[in-house]
């Protein structure tokens, strides 16, 4: 009955229909299940209308994990530490040299591959107007990894090695910070942490640029993953 009673708050999708641009493509798919409830309840039921609106949610989250969402971020001079997408802040501006690239969205086996497609082209992309040394992974909206995604980025790891690119991981959470660093072993090095226990993508860009930074680096073997 609960259920049922939600499907008849008219209040929440005219929130949603009078949100902002922005804000609607976020919660646009929270429509789509109210929606699809309210008719379903009117035509079938209550019960199959809250049994239709819980397959589309769930067929949501399928659809989400195979086509996730990746962006480049930059810094955005008037917002100290802060990195935006530089597709939506006009201001935003990569550092030369570094890549930093943030995955949105769970990192298994329907994704793994299309993270390493999507990486390669941003670094290839920004390697254009000069060659890409460092590659930052913002794993912060990563909320879990499979040993698929471990397994690519082993691989993509090898490949960056012979390239002598360097890739250090940002903001991870501790679930998906702790399976990286045991599975994938000696490719890992532990470095200076940030106050919440991982690198923010300040810290990140300050390690990959400051003369401390390449110092250290030199006497480390190139392509390894650092925190």
């Amino acid at each position: 009955m609960v259920s049922a009673e939600g499907l008849m708050d008219f209040a929440m999708p005219l929130d949603l229909w009078r949100s902002s641009e922005g804000s609607f493509r976020i919660f646009r798919k929270d429509l789509i299940v109210w929606l699809v409830g309210f008719v379903c309840t009117i035509l079938a039921g209550a019960l199959y209308g809250i049994i239709l609106s819980v397959l589309v949610a769930v067929a949501q989250v399928v659809a989400d994990a195979s086509t996730p969402h990746a962006v480049t971020l930059g810094a955005v001079p008037h917002l100290e530490g802060q990195w935006h997408d530089v597709k939506r802040w006009s201001e935003a501006r990569t550092v030369p040299g570094v890549l930093v690239f943030e995955f949105r969205g769970p990192l298994v086996f329907a994704s793994a591959e299309w993270f390493r497609d999507e990486v390669e082209r941003m670094r290839l992309a920004e390697g254009r107007a000069g060659s890409i040394r460092y590659v930052i992974l913002g794993m912060g909206p990563v909320p879990v990894i499979d040993y698929s995604a471990i397994a690519m980025l082993q691989s993509i790891l090898t490949e960056w090695k012979k390239k002598g690119i360097h890739c250090i991981i940002a903001e991870a959470n501790y679930s998906v910070l702790e399976l990286m660093h045991e599975k994938l072993g000696d490719q890992l090095e532990q470095f200076e942490q940030g106050s919440q226990g991982v690198l923010s993508i300040e810290r990140a860009v300050s390690l990959a640029t400051g003369h401390a930074t390449r110092s250290l680096l030199a006497s480390k073997p190139v392509g390894t993953c650092e925190f």
